[in-house]
């Protein structure tokens, strides 16, 4: 799945209805696939694509952000470009897709926060907001 089954719908959609709107090459979109690819292995290997474990936002920030890099990629963007609109897209997401895997659980007494990366590293929904 592209990246998991939850979200597998995101990739084909984005990737179909661009190549059809602006006529791109099928040879274009395929290496458009492969920086979609790369990106989603930064992620995995880093933090997580996994529902069980990051929630929807892990699924469809994830493929969200494979998407926007590879479209920038597509488009002749450069490296920090590209990284850019993955990392926005992904922020974009976080927190605020499907149920709310910003949770808060008891450690002795004090609430402490848990987001995608599993402990409080600042992505959630409070700090992240526009």
């Amino acid at each position: 799945a592209a990246p998991t089954a939850g979200a597998c719908g995101v990739v084909p959609a984005v990737f179909l209805t661009y190549e059809q709107f602006y006529g791109i090459p099928e040879r274009t979109m395929t290496e458009g696939l492969f920086m979609a690819a790369g990106t989603g292995q930064v992620i995995a290997r880093r933090a997580s694509i996994s529902g069980a474990q990051g929630g929807c936002q892990a699924e469809v920030g994830t493929a969200s952000a494979m998407c926007a890099a590879a479209l920038t990629s597509i488009r002749g963007g450069s490296n920090e470009q590209i990284l850019s609109a993955g990392a926005f897209a992904m922020k974009s997401l976080l927190g605020r897709t499907g149920g709310n895997t910003v949770h808060q659980k008891k450690c002795g007494g004090s609430r402490q926060r848990s987001g995608l990366f599993g402990h409080g590293d600042g992505w959630n929904s409070d700090e992240s907001a526009i």
